[in-house]
């Protein structure tokens, strides 16, 4: 159930979705770290990106649907 097909995901819009990230965390210092995409489990089976933003300021992440809509909460 953790496998999936890639065209599940648009990885398209990583680039996109990794600048939205940065923008949202720390648009001066952030960088991107990695980008994960997964199945959402044990919730849901729905597909996940997952941005992870280092800066020396303030880290964080940001998690969006499949079609690379940021997710809120």
């Amino acid at each position: 159930s953790n496998l999936f097909r890639l065209e599940l995901g648009e990885l398209e819009l990583i680039p996109e979705l990794a600048g939205t990230a940065v923008e949202r965390i720390d648009a001066e210092h952030g960088q991107v770290e990695r980008v994960l995409l997964r199945r959402n489990l044990p919730e849901s089976k729905d597909v996940r990106y997952r941005v992870y933003v280092e800066s020396p300021l303030r880290s964080g992440q940001l998690d969006a649907n499949e079609r690379g809509e940021p997710l809120e909460g």
